[in-house]
């Protein structure tokens, strides 16, 4: 293949390589290496405005072919470092990162818990077991409250007895 052949070739493969991207995100991919370097993306770097300026000036715009802002380039430059990282990881492992699948399940929630039974007192033979204490009712009984009387008959007799009935 010829040297300008391949070179033409070159620059069709270039183009189509970030297809479906931006313009500014396939700029800061080609020359991330340099962004980078210059210090953007660190805690201490210089402020976003400034590579809204290199992009302005290299001629870069926005879909609506208006000058970029500063936290729409702060978004694509993190995308970008998102997207090198994961080649990197790739080109070193030669295993590809498993695509995020969110989980359905609130992120509260928590496996129910089995609780254990009590354990048995195992004595000697011949020694009766200790059965465990009785626990207290939940719900505590109520002052005049007569026997098999449940909640529903109990607050019907209190509307009674409130009404004067």
């Amino acid at each position: 293949m010829g040297k300008r052949l391949l070179e033409r070739e070159l620059r069709k493969v270039r183009r189509f390589a970030f297809r479906g991207h931006s313009s500014a995100y396939r700029y800061i991919r080609e020359h991330f290496e340099q962004i980078t370097a210059a210090g953007f993306g660190s805690d201490d770097g210089p402020p976003w405005q400034k590579l809204v300026e290199l992009l302005t000036r290299a001629g870069q715009l926005n879909a609506k072919r208006q000058p970029l802002k500063a936290p729409a380039v702060a978004a694509v430059f993190k995308r970008v470092r998102r997207d090198v990282a994961k080649e990197r990881s790739y080109q070193l492992t030669g295993v590809k990162p498993a695509r995020h699948q969110p989980s359905r399940a609130l992120a509260t929630w928590q496996p129910p818990v089995a609780r254990s039974p009590p354990a048995a007192h195992s004595g000697s033979p011949g020694q009766a077991v200790a059965s465990p204490p009785a626990r207290a009712s939940p719900n505590p009984p109520v002052s005049g409250a007569v026997p098999g009387e449940d909640s529903f008959d109990r607050a019907f007799r209190r509307l009674a007895e409130r009404s004067g009935r």
